[in-house]
């Protein structure tokens, strides 16, 4: 037998073992899950940034009321550091999804959701998805 073999088949026989194998796939979904919110953090971060600089470039070059004036004078955020914020939440970004891929590369758990499909899904569905594909 394999050493694969030997390792199901005392996690199959070893609650104490099984449960911490839970505990580590547990905390293996948690970093990926805090890892996608902080990409999306980020995410939105630059996009708030981006959308406020925006409309501060729009209004101050047509002169067209956009009833954004009061938003963008209870804003207080200078013209450059706007543009240094956008910058770091860029680079957020950008760092939450090398984190998230290094995170998905080192922990089971995209083998383990994909098993989990191919344990759920019907063999006559798998048959045509197959086929299809």
């Amino acid at each position: 037998m394999s050493l694969r073999g030997d390792y199901e088949v005392h996690l199959r026989g070893c609650a104490h073992c099984r449960g911490k194998q839970r505990l580590h796939r547990t905390v293996d979904l948690l970093l990926l899950t805090v890892t996608t919110m902080a990409c999306m953090a980020f995410m939105l971060a630059a996009l708030v940034l981006h959308r406020l600089e925006a409309i501060r470039h729009l209004s101050s070059s047509v002169h067209v009321h956009l009833g954004t004036e009061r938003a963008l004078a209870l804003a207080h955020i200078p013209q450059s550091i706007t543009i240094s914020l956008e910058a770091v939440a860029v680079s957020g970004v950008i760092f939450s999804l090398l984190l998230w891929a290094l995170v998905a590369m080192t922990t089971p758990v995209p083998g383990m959701l994909s098993a989990m499909v191919r344990d759920h899904v019907s063999p006559e569905l798998r048959e045509r998805l197959w086929k299809q594909a």
